[in-house]
């Protein structure tokens, strides 16, 4: 005899386990009590979760980002530093890859990557699908360069129309600046751009001052110098319109920390880190 048919055959057939409870009765009170608060466990999950979102929403709704910076140019390192951090403190994880200014702007339009670390605002004009971010975050300074033996003196943009000027192909500032010059000529880095001035083969190189200045420096060029400060222009990082959303949290970051003074001691100190050299060209 087995154990199971043992314990069928031990147990009193005239006896019911539950003799006063028919087939259909109701639940006993102390299961309907526990039922109840189950489900009202349940049913308050979502709030918890969304309390939970509220209070800690850089961990729950962090996201990454994949930005695009153009590519040889310490100005958009320093960019792509100071935002790193911007995003970082929105919730955000800002995922950046240098390439050339042209074939960003290439892959932006076609939502390839999900928008540039920073872009002046004439771009915007130019590419008016994209979002702008404001305020503006960094800035730069376009900067005419010109060797030292030719004694070029340059006191408006309208002084380029008499010279030879050359620009990085894709750089919106210096194109703005030297629209309209008749003798222009476009690279594809700034290294090659300064190698051009220094073989005479242009007179003049415009590009953002910082770019000049580390670009000498790393050629150990000493008989180029800047002769004209041009344009003051603020740079936006800029985002394609699926992600308009992100736009008011690193706006609100970049006001918070602008207003602290936060942000122009954070430029100082990347600039100070990229541009040791920077000094020997003021």
């Amino acid at each position: 005899m087995g154990l199971n048919e043992g314990v069928l055959d031990a147990w009193p057939s005239s006896v019911d386990p539950e003799p006063d409870r028919p087939p259909n009765a109701e639940m006993p009170r102390c299961f309907m009590i526990m039922e109840i608060v189950g489900q009202r466990i349940r049913s308050a999950l979502p709030a918890w979760m969304t309390l939970l979102v509220a209070i800690f929403p850089a961990r729950v709704q962090a996201q990454t980002v994949n930005l695009s910076v153009n590519q040889g140019e310490v100005l958009q390192d320093v960019a792509a530093e100071l935002l790193t951090e911007i995003y970082k403190r929105a919730g955000l994880t800002a995922k950046i890859e240098p390439s050339p200014p042209a074939r960003n702007n290439i892959r932006v339009l076609n939502n390839q990557i999900d928008g540039e670390v920073a872009r002046v605002g004439s771009y915007f004009e130019k590419n008016p699908s994209l979002l702008k971010v404001e305020p503006a975050f960094y800035y730069l300074e376009t900067t005419a360069f010109a060797k030292n033996s030719r004694k070029i003196v340059i006191n408006s943009a309208i002084d380029l129309h008499k010279y030879r000027v050359g620009i990085t192909r894709g750089v919106a500032h210096a194109q703005a600046i030297t629209e309209g010059v008749p003798n222009l000529v476009m690279v594809n880095s700034v290294e090659q751009l300064f190698e051009m001035l220094n073989l005479d083969r242009i007179d003049v190189a415009v590009d953002a001052y910082v770019n000049g200045a580390k670009a000498l420096n790393n050629l150990r060029l000493n008989s180029i110098k800047p002769v004209a400060k041009l344009a003051r222009r603020d740079l936006y990082n800029a985002l394609i319109p699926s992600k308009s959303s992100l736009v008011p949290r690193i706006s609100k970051v970049i006001k918070t920390m602008a207003v602290s003074g936060e942000l122009s001691a954070m430029i100082k100190n990347c600039e100070r880190k990229h541009l040791d050299e920077l000094s020997s060209y003021q």
